[in-house]
């Protein structure tokens, strides 16, 4: 790997699997539930009963044992590992089925099972992956008070420490806790979840304390048990930001940055970090406040959970943030740009990252392909700009229980129904098959993986300065060439050229640093000097308002900046997020741009006559990354800041003797028609 991951630790390092982990994620409960008539059910059992059943009475079958993984995990995990090309299963260990009636009395035919389950994992060749506590434990836990006293900590290491002796031998990759915070939140503040509390933000801030303290005793104990030494133990956080939709008012930008604070990554992340803990509370500031100086010590990988930037409207609807984003069933927005910031954040911890949770709502299929892709895209990206990513699980294999959200928000590669539950073979949902395709794809090696995603980032970063710069240095000697001379089309093409460098400076390199500059810089920019109605980018979509001008779209930002006219669309391939690397005009077919040299109008400004390119029969697309240049009456004249003033223009006398029409291969990045054909652009 580019880094040197075992350097930053003075102990020994835990034996990390040699492989990118490709995966799925599932817990136990949320596909078994307690199992039908259960006498000592788990919190989330008891919770589910008290409420009838979250308003879904009808399917009290389901709810008694979800979709029956505890006795149909053969089949499950077959599944996964013949249809998705997963080389790891993710799952839960249930604490309430180990001690269903007591501290210290277990259920042995329970620790048989997950015998059984843990086994039929490693034959089918796949690494287990497993977590402690996913958000449930027994009832006679919550009876005592749960995590909401420091005193119960004792009983749940007590259960950690029987699961590790039991199946440490098997199992390298533990996790303690699947996303204590949110656990604490929902449960204690939004009172949506067991124990269903409500706007408890103190009491909330203690349990994260006392959760937070359990890992610490929990890995420490561990640790010191027989291979602890040798085993890898972490925890899984969610992160997730909220921010309000444009032109919201105050208050709910107030909202969102409290609901990010109660999802706490600033919180959690400063306590493995420094050991403190710190938690606020409207009006009254800082409440709780303790210190933990060997956190810092206890954390050997960190687990992301991603699913998105959720975006709040002025009613305290979730939804897209630009007109045309894809949103889910359950209302969470399509934002890919957000795993990368996740993984930015989670990185100053200098562990090892996996994306132990990621995916969609989505019944229909209608956004999965595109958030899988655009997701894996943005993992390799990760890699290849030298964040330390070693997996990536999706969520999840089936439908199951949802939580508060019951049977209603289906997760599920394959369609599982709670009426007709197991008795008709699963379904995969459209776009499911999207995740062998990029997991068959990925390599199982690690170091292997680190340089395809160098190598995927750097093709797609030096063909996208390449296409661009082709295209526009060949429009603009096409202009020149017409009925002028054939000098001054010659001058024209070549005067571009000649500032190629500049213009593809950000993109020549693949170093990370020069990647990651490009959005400081607003080199990412991608303007075309054509009329349009609609601009895809990775997936996004924006239509244009009408007038005059360049449309642009800043992956930064995630901000489309509309102007043009209603003719045409620009659309850019989604396979590589931020940089695209192929551009399809109208029903041309993928691969190939069709320029068509129209007459212009005159313009004056900036001291000069410019001709702004304007649809005719067909629609006209040229852009540059990072650079201006003007074409005035055949001679290419560079502007100064390069890297702030990006607009192609062209413009002058060449503009109106433009007669024929230019196609160009961006796949062997030539020049094809009565064009300047230019392979200088090549990198």
């Amino acid at each position: 790997m580019s880094k040197n991951v075992q350097s930053l630790y003075s102990r020994p390092y835990p034996l990390f699997p040699e492989a990118f982990l490709k995966g799925v994620g599932m817990s136990v409960f949320q596909n078994s539930s307690d199992g039908p008539d259960c006498d000592h059910p788990s919190n989330w059992g008891h919770f589910i009963r008290n409420k009838n059943f979250l308003g879904q009475k009808e399917y009290v079958s389901a709810w008694q044992k979800s979709n029956d993984f505890w006795n149909l995990y053969e089949d499950d995990i077959k599944l996964a590992k013949d249809t998705l090309g997963t080389n790891s299963f993710r799952f839960s260990f249930e604490w309430s089925r180990i001690e269903p009636s007591g501290p210290g009395e277990v259920d042995q035919d329970a620790v048989k099972r997950f015998h059984q389950i843990i086994d039929c994992i490693k034959a089918n060749g796949m690494e287990p992956m497993c977590t402690l506590h996913h958000f449930t434990h027994p009832q006679w836990f919550e009876d005592l008070g749960g995590f909401t006293k420091e005193e119960n900590i004792p009983l749940f290491i007590a259960y950690c420490k029987r699961m590790f002796t039991w199946f440490a031998p098997k199992i390298r990759m533990w996790a303690t806790f699947n996303e204590p915070t949110v656990y604490a939140f929902v449960g204690h503040i939004a009172g949506l979840w067991c124990p269903g509390k409500l706007m408890e933000f103190t009491l909330c801030g203690k349990v994260l304390l006392t959760l937070l303290k359990a890992h610490v005793a929990a890995y420490k104990e561990l640790k010191a048990l027989p291979g602890g030494q040798e085993t890898c133990i972490g925890l899984v956080h969610q992160h997730i930001r909220f921010v309000p939709k444009t032109g919201c008012t105050p208050h709910i930008a107030l909202l969102c940055k409290w609901m990010t604070y109660w999802f706490a990554s600033e919180t959690i992340l400063r306590f493995f970090k420094s050991g403190v803990f710190e938690w606020k509370v409207p009006f009254h500031g800082v409440k709780i406040r303790e210190e933990c100086p060997e956190a810092s010590e206890t954390i050997d990988w960190w687990g992301i959970n991603y699913y998105s930037s959720p975006c709040l409207s002025a009613f305290f609807v979730m939804g897209s943030g630009l007109d045309n984003e894809p949103v889910f069933d359950n209302q969470f927005r399509l934002y890919p740009q957000g795993m990368y910031d996740a993984v930015h954040e989670a990185s100053s911890l200098q562990r090892p990252i996996f994306i132990t949770e990621t995916g969609g709502s989505d019944k229909d299929g209608k956004y999965r392909r595109r958030l899988i892709e655009a997701h894996c895209n943005m993992v390799l990206k990760c890699v290849a700009d030298g964040y330390d990513v070693r997996g990536m699980y999706y969520w999840t294999l089936m439908d199951n229980i949802e939580w508060h959200e019951g049977f209603h928000i289906k997760f599920g590669l394959y369609e599982w129904d709670p009426v007709l539950q197991r008795t008709k073979v699963l379904r995969m949902r459209p776009g499911g098959e999207a995740l062998k395709e990029q997991y068959d794809n990925w390599p199982d090696d690690l170091i292997d993986f680190k340089r395809q995603a160098e190598e995927n980032m750097i093709a797609s970063s030096n063909t996208y300065a390449s296409t661009t710069n082709l295209l526009a240095a060949s429009t603009r000697a096409r202009i020149g060439t017409s009925s002028a001379s054939g000098a001054a089309g010659a001058v024209a093409g070549k005067g571009l050229v000649n500032h190629q460098e500049n213009l593809a400076r950000p993109f020549s390199n693949g170093a990370a640093a020069e990647r990651s500059s490009m959005e400081d810089c607003g080199a990412t920019n991608l303007r075309a000097s054509a009329s349009v109605k609609e601009i895809k980018v990775n997936g996004w979509s924006h239509p244009t308002a009408e007038g005059s001008g360049a449309a642009s779209y800043k992956s930064s930002s995630r901000h489309f900046r509309s102007p043009s006219t209603t003719s045409g669309k620009v659309v850019i391939d989604q396979d590589i997020p931020l940089t695209p690397t192929r551009v399809l005009i109208e029903e041309q077919p993928l691969g190939q741009v069709v320029l068509q040299p129209v007459s212009g109008a005159a313009e004056t400004g900036r001291g000069h006559s410019r001709g702004i390119m304007k649809p005719s029969s067909a629609v006209v697309a040229a852009g540059t990354v990072g650079s201006r240049a003007v074409a005035n009456n055949g001679v290419v004249m560079k502007r100064s800041n390069p890297m702030h003033d990006e607009t192609p223009v062209v413009s002058g006398d060449g503009v109106s003797r433009a007669s024929s029409i230019a196609s160009i291969d961006l796949d062997k990045l030539t020049a094809t028609g009565d064009t300047r054909s230019n392979e200088s652009g090549r990198h």
